[in-house]
């Protein structure tokens, strides 16, 4: 599954509060509910056409056995913001999905004064 959604245009923000903020919300959850176990991996920035990208991957364990892997990121252009978020059973479903759909983002969030 991919899903996106526009969000609050914060361009100040950064790796570190964007990496906390996962994790804060990783250790929230984990063991909660069905959730066994929440992992965050690869926190990373760059730069793409003009338009900021903060990365992060999660795995969640659940009570299930089973594993859900994701990717999320945020996208900042210039004047507007959008996470994308990238989830399924399989680590490379979710990074195939992710990569399809990233550039299409990029190119909305480069879009000026829409």
């Amino acid at each position: 599954m991919v899903s996106y959604k526009a969000q609050p245009h914060r361009p100040a923000l950064t790796l570190s509060e964007f990496e906390n903020h996962h994790r804060s919300l990783a250790k929230q959850n984990a063991g909660t509910r069905n959730i066994k176990a929440v992992r965050i991996a690869a926190p990373k920035e760059r730069t793409i056409e003009g338009v900021r990208v903060l990365q992060i991957s999660r795995e969640v364990d659940w009570t299930d056995n089973s594993t859900t892997f994701t990717i999320e990121a945020r996208l900042m252009g210039g004047d507007k913001s959008f996470s994308l978020v990238s989830d399924s059973p399989k680590r490379e479903w979710t990074a195939n999905n992710f990569a399809g759909f990233l550039p299409r983002m990029v190119d909305i969030a480069a879009l000026k004064g829409q």
